[in-house]
């Protein structure tokens, strides 16, 4: 089992699985990752720089990393 993606990995991912979703870049890609974030629909390391939809060791909510 791999490494969860980076943000701009996600992106990549994003545009070829959806190709017809209105995201033009990576930083719009990561807006909306990180309004996910906010949202705790996704868990990400501590410095967000990976994210997942499933828990792994080191990852977490933004609550539980607000918290």
């Amino acid at each position: 089992m791999g490494k969860p993606p980076s943000i701009l990995e996600a992106f990549v991912q994003m545009k070829i699985n959806q190709p017809n979703l209105p995201i033009r870049n990576g930083y719009e890609g990561g807006a909306v990752i990180s309004a996910l974030l906010r949202e705790d629909w996704i868990y990400t390391n501590k410095i967000a720089s990976h994210v997942s939809l499933t828990r792994h060791e080191g990852f977490f909510t933004f609550s539980e990393i607000f918290r």
